[in-house]
């Protein structure tokens, strides 16, 4: 489960940063203080991603910790997939990675439930 928190978390503060230095290329019409939020707001997931990875355990808030990010990323999947191109450009790219992100989140929860006897 620590690798996902690694990976989204790595993925997250690359995507913050450049949604918050260079807006425009991610979005069609810049409004600069509403880009530079989404990216402050993309940075800070990335970094709690990064210490949560750092401070793992198979404790019940790491665990909700991992299933909120989990919903997150699904969440951020379909509203980029719903998203107009007019609005932002990438949104395939966007919709996918975030997917791509869900499903390791998924994996990840799915392999750490413990089998029944």
């Amino acid at each position: 489960m620590r690798i996902a928190l690694l990976v989204s978390g790595i993925l997250e503060l690359i995507g913050g940063m450049i949604i918050y230095f260079k807006p425009d290329l991610i979005f069609a019409n810049t409004y600069t203080p509403t880009a530079k939020f989404f990216g402050l707001a993309a940075f800070v997931i990335g970094m709690i991603n990064i210490f949560s990875y750092q401070e793992f355990n198979e404790s019940p808030v790491f665990k909700k910790i991992f299933l909120t990010m989990m919903g997150y990323h699904a969440a951020i999947a379909m509203i980029c997939f719903g998203m107009s191109p007019k609005i932002m450009h990438y949104t395939l790219e966007a919709t996918l990675t975030h997917l791509a992100c869900f499903v390791l989140f998924f994996i990840m929860y799915m392999k750490a439930i413990p089998k029944s006897q």
